[in-house]
């Protein structure tokens, strides 16, 4: 007799036991009759293990030379600005100048005059 139970998840038999009857026919041996093993005379062949497969090197990769990242080129470093300063300008300190000669001619006659 067999019983097949199956459990739930909390290890409880949920569901009722089913006996079936097994009915076991009896086995008739056959008589054991001896047959002489012939063990086949050992001939140890030697073994040749065949020579390994030499594994082909690697193809050794070729280390990745980084091309050089082109160098900015350097920015044109700007040359200072020279105001070339305004004719007008120019004209107005020629204009001083000239006023500086007649300051001195007046000196000059102020000289002349303390002289006399």
């Amino acid at each position: 007799q067999a019983s097949v139970a199956s459990s739930g998840a909390d290890g409880n038999t949920t569901s009722p036991v089913i006996q079936t009857e097994v009915t076991v026919a009896p086995v008739t041996k056959a008589p054991k009759t001896k047959t002489p093993a012939t063990t086949a005379p050992k001939t140890k062949t030697p073994t040749t293990t065949a020579p390994k497969a030499t594994k082909a090197p690697k193809a050794t990769k070729a280390p990745k030379t980084k091309a050089p990242k082109a160098t900015k080129a350097p920015k044109a470093t700007k040359a200072p600005k020279t105001k070339a300063p305004s004719p007008v300008q120019q004209d107005a300190e020629q204009q001083d100048a000239e006023q500086q000669d007649a300051e001195q001619q007046n000196a000059e006659q102020q000289d002349v005059e303390q002289q006399n």
